[in-house]
C-alpha cells in the first residue's frame, strides 16, 4: 500500500456479499477497510468509537439509509468533512440533487470496476478535509453498458444463474445487467426448468454448494438432455478445492470460479465461454 493511500476506511451495505466485494475491491488496489456496517444506524455507532478517512455506502438500506446517513455525518462537527461515496445504481435527478445538497463527495454506480472505484476514491481523498462537493447538475457515472444502437440491433444474451442465496443472486445480477439478461433460479430443481424454457438461457452460472440437488447434480442432468446439453456452465463456488474445481470441468463447465469475483473477471470470462454476440 503506497504511502498516500488511506488506512481508515468505512463501507456501508446492508448486502453481505456486496460488502464482501467492495472490501476485496478496495483491497485489491492497495487500500484498507477497517470497519464495516449493514446499514446508517450501525455505521453512525461504528463513527462514535472510529475515526474514518472515508466513507462508502450504499443508497438504499433499511433503518437508515445512505442518504440520512451522509446528512448526519454532515450536521456533526467530526465528520463533516469526510469524503463520502454514494454506491448506487442508476437514480433520478431529483435524488442526485438531493444527494449532491446533503454533500457528498462522489457516485460510484453499481456495477463497478476495481480500477474506476480506486479512482473515485483516491479523488474523493486528494479533497482532503476541505472537500470539493460535486457541483450542482453532475451526474452519477453509469455502469459500462454497449451504445444504445449497438444494443438495439442485437438480443441480449440470457444468463441464468443460479444459486441458493439470495444476495448473491442479486450481487451477480447487476455486475451482468447493463450488458445481459438476466434470470434467477435459488434451486437446483428450479434452475432445470429454467433451462428448459423457451427461450433457453445462453449460458448458466451455477453455484457448486446449494442443498437437495447441488450445481455437480445439475450440471450432470443438464448434460443428459439433449435440449440443454448445449447450454455453457459456469460454476461459482465459495471453496477453491481442487477437487471440487476438478469435478466441475469433468463435467464439461467452461470454468471454475471463486467468490468474490471482480466484475471484470466474470465478463471476460462469460464473452470467453459466449464467444461472438447474439445477433
Amino acid at each position: 500500500m503506497s504511502a498516500d493511500k488511506p488506512t481508515r476506511l468505512l463501507i456501508v451495505d446492508d448486502i453481505p456479499t456486496m460488502l464482501k466485494n467492495l472490501r476485496y475491491a478496495l483491497e485489491d488496489q492497495g487500500y484498507q477497510v477497517v470497519a464495516e456496517a449493514g446499514n446508517g444506524k450501525e455505521a453512525l455507532r461504528l463513527l462514535n468509537r472510529e475515526a474514518v478517512d472515508l466513507i462508502l455506502a450504499d443508497w438504499h438500506m433499511p433503518n437508515m439509509d445512505g442518504l440520512e446517513l451522509l446528512r448526519h455525518i454532515r450536521a456533526h462537527p467530526r465528520t463533516a468533512k469526510t469524503p463520502f461515496l454514494m454506491v448506487t445504481g442508476e437514480i433520478e435527478r431529483g435524488r442526485v440533487a438531493e444527494a449532491i445538497k446533503a454533500g457528498v463527495t462522489d457516485f460510484i454506480a453499481k456495477p463497478f470496476i476495481s480500477k474506476a472505484l480506486a479512482e473515485r476514491v483516491e479523488n474523493a481523498l486528494k479533497c482532503g478535509a476541505g472537500a470539493t462537493y460535486l457541483p450542482p447538475g453532475r451526474e452519477p457515472i453509469r455502469p459500462l453498458s454497449r451504445p444504445a444502437a449497438e444494443r438495439s440491433s442485437r438480443r441480449q444474451r440470457i444468463i441464468l444463474t443460479v444459486d441458493d442465496e439470495r444476495d448473491n443472486i442479486e450481487i451477480v445480477a447487476e455486475a451482468l445487467k447493463p450488458e445481459y439478461s438476466v434470470k434467477a433460479a435459488i434451486n437446483g430443481r428450479v434452475a432445470l426448468k429454467a433451462a428448459a424454457a423457451d427461450p433457453p438461457p445462453d449460458l448458466i452460472l451455477l453455484d457448486a454448494m446449494m442443498p437437495e440437488l447441488d450445481g455437480f447434480g445439475v450440471c450432470e442432468q443438464l448434460g443428459q438432455d439433449p435440449a440443454t446439453a448445449q447450454i455453457p456452465v459456469i460454476f461459482i463456488s465459495g471453496s477453491a478445492d481442487p477437487g471440487m474445481r476438478a469435478r466441475a470441468l469433468s463435467l464439461g463447465a467452461q470454468a471454475f470460479l471463486v467468490k468474490p469475483v471482480q466484475q471484470e473477471r466474470l465478463l471476460a470470462t462469460l464473452r470467453a465461454a459466449l464467444g461472438s454476440p447474439a445477433q
